[in-house]
């Protein structure tokens, strides 16, 4: 058997003679462990680091029938660095060991195949490695490769060279997309000042002139390789010659092609500069077997030489003049063939090809499904929540997104905006827009509109904008917006509204049903009664930390939140926008900060709503009012009772909303035929109410119950009550309100409207 000569130091078959720990545990597991046979021990020193080598004999267990040439007893060299920094090398020591099986490591030319054992950084090997576990993954790697298993169908294929440290970042559709007129591909190097020997080269197309205006530049040429097989790592090219072997082992002549290439660079520039360089991009199509798919596109990059003119004119595509110019040469390509002592003084530098991130790119790095990132999306409100709500989910790659804010950028928002100082003085969606598009050229805001959410019917763009949406997401913080959105804009876009409380601990999402059956303006209703109904949300709403002013204006204060606060909210708040419009169903859901850093979920339960037309006022309410008012009534029965309606009025659209209904007060008198409200308590319960929910939610009107058999028609009493109500609410400009619950959940809701109204 013909096998590679170790050179070096023999050493005598003792455990103590081994400098290396891992060399020595080996030793004493030889002695016993089965299938291996020691044969001798050496030392050696290779690249400037001193090895441990133990020469052993493995008979591997082998199937009859192989794919690749793996012997009954195969000559192995196992290598241990004298530091143990590294996994142990294993040497296949015969010479005519398979060359083109997978899972071999990159040796220099004629020096003995190298199994490649792990694919695990060596300090994650290190934690589990033991001699055993080593011999048996040997021995395992052997049997797999005999029956070309080793490389299983499910795991991608093997590169065809090694990873560079440096870069190329191509566009994404590079190959495909057809060349622009008039521009040339050039790379623009980025080299790192406290590291000059990595770097980074940025591809792009730019006009011929534009690209002879930089200092200098990497000329970039396109090699598109034919479909191969995988398996064989390649060594790494040292200079041209070895790349043009390489290549031409594939079946391209590299220096032919090269050649031809170069004299098509300069037509209108007989003179390349010097300092120009030459970048090569290759592509090549991997195989898992022959004739079968292409899986995996690979693609390589090569900076050629130390100028792009040594290259043209070591592969005879110019020739320099005695006068110093250089002029492209004319002939057949018999004529020109280089001399390979011309291509072995042209450098090679590989560098790995990364392309240019795309919205499908982003959106599986995010892990959000193919299809689901396509909407067309409208931001209402560029703020500290809004900008940084949007700047995730375009990040990712979700949405289509126009801006629509009239506030300008100023100094305080700096602190908890996406923004900086630089923007101060601007359009907070013109500076969001120019932030943004060279951050994210995968995902550039559709449109910026600096404009009031509330002109959509002088704005054309934005009545557009709205209409043309998929997805409107009001962070405005606005009610008039959040109702105007809900109720008078023109668009079938489902909304949302998110937003943090005064003292953004809290922050809320509402997020219409798919058939919008459930709209903004009764998930506000919802949001209200959730407040008024649940003792945590007592402080929801509550007033503020304190303000700061920041203006000469009376309104020019700003709230005290902390954008540790905002990001934690923007980041939940984000999420659940993505998630929650995948739903059909509508949601409301408020998150809690506690100052422990727990986040607390607080749903809110929704009920089906519904709505009441009376006169010119309509009256929006909901099942679980309808609810609670039978709950009650069935409480008390045979006996009549009542309470008092909390709610809100919106005057421009005459609505009514009816947020929740309060039990009889305790000084009431509840008869079988007639209730007589008290007040005992009422008061104070108002306030709290009222402190609980911004002074938003206050009283709109009574409730009571009719006995059983008894109709939900207005008694004579009834209506005197309700002229009394009407008389009462018409100084504030409101009708009075009575709902009347009676049996099997029936209902019924009366108004008297005040003159005019």
């Amino acid at each position: 058997m013909d096998v590679h000569f170790i050179e070096g130091q023999s050493l005598l078959l003792k455990e103590e003679v081994f400098t290396s720990k891992r060399a020595r545990a080996m030793f004493a597991a030889l002695q016993w462990y089965p299938y291996y046979r020691l044969l001798e021990a050496k030392s050696f020193i290779e690249s400037d680091i001193q090895y441990d080598a133990l020469l052993v004999e493995v008979s591997p267990e082998l199937p009859q029938s192989k794919k690749h040439d793996i012997r009954y007893r195969e000559p192995l060299a196992l290598c241990f660095d004298h530091e143990d920094r590294w996994p142990p090398r294993v040497q296949a020591l015969r010479r005519d060991f398979p060359p083109d099986v997978p899972h071999l490591n990159l040796v220099r030319a004629g020096a003995p195949r190298e199994l490649c054992l792990y694919n695990e950084p060596p300090d994650v090997v290190r934690l589990t490695w033991t001699p055993p576990e080593f011999l048996a993954r040997i021995a395992a790697w052997l049997a797999k490769t005999a029956m070309g298993t080793l490389h299983a169908a499910d795991q991608p294929l093997e590169p065809f060279l090694l990873l560079s440290a440096n870069e190329v970042i191509i566009p994404q559709d590079l190959f495909d997309a057809p060349k622009p007129d008039g521009k040339l591909l050039v790379g623009i190097p980025i080299v790192r000042d406290q590291q000059p020997l990595r770097y980074s080269v940025r591809l792009l197309w730019l006009p011929v002139k534009e690209a002879l205006q930089q200092t200098w530049i990497c000329f970039a040429f396109l090699l598109q390789m034919p479909p191969r097989v995988h398996g064989l790592i390649h060594e790494r090219p040292r200079h041209l010659q070895d790349l043009h072997d390489l290549l031409e082992r594939e079946g391209v002549v590299l220096s032919v092609w090269l050649r031809d290439r170069l004299r098509e660079l300069y037509p209108k520039h007989p003179k390349p500069r010097d300092r120009d360089l030459l970048l090569l991009v290759v592509e090549i199509p991997q195989q898992r077997e022959a004739g079968g798919s292409v899986e995996w596109l690979e693609r390589w990059a090569f900076i050629v030489g130390n100028s792009l003119i040594q290259v043209a004119l070591a592969v005879s595509a110019y020739e320099k003049s005695p006068e110093g110019g250089y002029a492209p040469l004319i002939g057949s390509s018999i004529d020109l063939n280089p001399k390979a002592s011309a291509l072995t003084v042209i450098p090679i530098e590989p560098l790995r090809v990364m392309s240019d991130l795309i919205r499908r790119d982003a959106n599986q790095f995010s892990g959000i499904a193919t299809g689901t990132s396509q909407r067309s999306c409208v931001l209402i409100g560029a703020g500290a929540l809004g900008s940084q709500i949007y700047l995730a989910l375009a990040r990712m790659g979700w949405g289509d997104w126009t801006l629509v804010d009239s506030d300008t950028f100023l100094p305080h928002n700096t602190v908890r905006h996406i923004l900086g100082d630089n923007c101060v003085g601007f359009y907070k969606v013109r500076a969001l827009q120019w932030t943004v598009e060279p951050q994210l050229p995968y995902n550039r805001p559709r449109e910026a509109i600096p404009a009031d959410a509330m002109g959509f019917t002088r704005n054309q763009l934005l009545a557009q904008a709205l209409k043309d949406a998929d997805l409107i997401v009001d962070t405005s913080t606005s009610l008039a917006v959040a109702r105007a959105l809900a109720l008078d804009v023109d668009t079938k876009a489902r909304l949302v509204s998110a937003f943090l409380t005064p003292t953004g601990k809290d922050g809320v999402v509402m997020i219409e049903s798919a058939d919008r059956r459930y709209r903004l303006d009764v998930l506000e209703q919802q949001y209200y009664r959730a407040i008024v109904r649940d003792e945590r949300l007592g402080d929801h709403l509550r007033g503020h930390v304190g303000k700061i002013r920041y203006g000469g204006s009376c309104r020019d204060v700003a709230t005290v939140i902390s954008q540790d606060d905002v990001l934690v909210h923007a980041g939940i708040l984000a999420k659940q926008i993505r998630l929650g419009v995948e739903q059909d169903e509508p949601q409301a859901t408020l998150w809690r900060l506690c100052e422990n850093g727990s986040v607390e979920r607080v749903p809110i339960i929704l009920s089906p709503p519904r709505s009441h037309e009376r006169g010119s006022w309509r009256v929006v309410y909901d099942d679980a009012l309808v609810e609670r008012c039978c709950e009650l009534r069935s409480r008390k029965l045979p006996k009549e009772t009542g309470g008092i309606l909390v709610g809100y009025f919106d005057a421009q659209r005459k609505n009514i909303y009816l947020v929740d209904a309060l039990p009889a007060p305790p000084d009431s008198q509840e008869h079988t035929t007639a209730f007589i409200r008290g007040v005992k308590g009422l008061r104070a319960s108002l306030d709290s109410i009222g402190e609980k929910t911004a002074r938003i939610v206050h009283y709109v009107g009574e409730w009571h119950s009719h006995p059983p058999g008894v109709g939900v028609e207005m008694s004579s009493l009834d209506r005197t009550l309700l002229r009394d109500i009407g008389e009462e609410m018409r100084f504030e400009g409101w009708p009075g309100v009575i709902f009347i619950a009676g049996d099997a959940e029936q209902c019924a809701i009366y108004l008297e409207t005040p003159p005019g109204a």
